[in-house]
């Protein structure tokens, strides 16, 4: 049986023009597509701001071409999306939600920085500390992991992940069910994805742009302590909040919604309005 995955139009690219002072530009998680940011979209779509989200290489509809990506593809998409915009708008927030939030640490890095980061969730380390040397072996005797073989199926939470990217899948019927279980991603898929993560944490302590950080204290996926560790290893952090979550923190049903949407919130009035101060000095001089 074959599980109709990412097919529908939320799972494509989007994109809002704005009056060219601020855009803001979204960077899905893993395996994820920007339609776990159009929440965001939606929060903001009507604020006059320039709102972006790219699809990466090998995720949404290309999926089965996974394999054969790299994080070197992520990263350059998130560049290339990162230096049009600084082009055409005179402030760039660059947010990225969990695999998201390492290819942003690595594009702030760059030549063409963002004015301000905003990390959700921020993903650097695949499992815990002691897990890392233990990586070779478990390459070596796992090709490939199912994410969903032990998973249980009948967890809300759990069938409500699962209908972000299969919305038509029948989760009661038997052989869809046994589908998602042999669900497999290529070990060299988590390479890339480990590999990303050990590079944001060494580029960290470059980065020299205003971030703030929201991390959930119940996430399972990108645990807090570590979300801390990356804190200090940043060293200037503008503002670190941490709310009542787990690791799906951009859903306007989660009750720290509004707390996570107000702070998005915020830094969007404070660049407009610098911005909008910025402008009268420009015409200040010309005048």
């Amino acid at each position: 049986m074959e599980l109709k995955a990412f097919a529908g139009d939320e799972h494509l690219p989007f994109r809002i023009d704005g009056d060219g002072s601020l855009a803001l530009l979204l960077i899905h998680g893993f395996p994820g597509t920007p339609a776990e940011m159009r929440p965001i979209r939606e929060l903001v779509r009507h604020s006059g701001i320039t709102i972006e989200a790219p699809l990466l290489p090998g995720f949404g509809h290309q999926i089965s071409t996974i394999a054969n990506r790299t994080r070197h593809e992520w990263i350059k998409t998130v560049e290339e999306s990162l230096s049009r915009l600084r082009l055409t708008h005179r402030r760039v927030i660059l947010t990225g939600f969990s695999m998201g939030g390492a290819l942003a640490i690595h594009a702030a890095a760059g030549d063409s920085p963002p004015d301000h980061l905003l990390l959700l969730a921020p993903f650097w380390q695949l499992g815990e500390r002691w897990h890392q040397p233990l990586w070779p072996l478990v390459r070596l005797l796992m090709p490939e992991f199912k994410p969903f073989a032990r998973a249980n199926l009948d967890d809300p939470q759990v069938q409500k992940d699962l209908r972000r990217s299969m919305p038509d899948a029948d989760l009661n019927d038997s052989e869809t069910r046994e589908a998602i279980r042999r669900l497999a991603i290529p070990v060299g898929v988590i390479d890339q994805l480990r590999s990303l993560g050990r590079e944001a944490w060494k580029i960290a302590p470059r980065l020299s742009v205003p971030i703030t950080i929201v991390q959930g204290s119940r996430d399972p996926i990108v645990p807090p302590h570590t979300t801390r560790r990356l804190v200090k290893r940043i060293g200037v952090v503008s503002s670190y909040l941490e709310v009542d979550a787990e690791h799906q923190l951009i859903d306007p049903t989660n009750q720290s919604w509004r707390e996570i949407a107000g702070t998005l919130l915020d830094l969007i009035e404070q660049f407009r309005t610098d911005v909008g101060h910025q402008a009268l000095c420009d015409l200040d001089i010309y005048e």
